[in-house]
């Protein structure tokens, strides 16, 4: 049973930043990624190792190579970043 919950997990966060993510925030973005990625994630939920699958192919292809906005402007690399305290 904890292995079932562990696999899911991933599934559930993929799933979360699927909804969360405009449409332009996914690579080669088509009109459909986002439809795309919400149902095979959807669809593999009832298959714990298809799901833990999609979640991983999920992460390494969308989550990790485009991480959201966090809402904070970067600054050019010409400009030197201020100390934070």
């Amino acid at each position: 049973m904890p292995v079932i919950i562990s696999i899911r997990a991933p599934t559930r966060i993929a799933i979360v930043d699927v909804s969360q993510r405009k449409n332009e925030e996914f690579p080669n973005a088509t009109g459909n990624s986002k439809t795309t990625w919400l149902i095979v994630l959807l669809v593999t939920l009832i298959m714990p190792v298809a799901a833990g699958v999609s979640a991983i192919v999920y992460y390494a292809t969308v989550m990790k190579k485009f991480p959201r906005s966090t809402g904070k402007k970067a600054l050019p690399p010409s400009q030197p970043q201020e100390p934070q305290s």
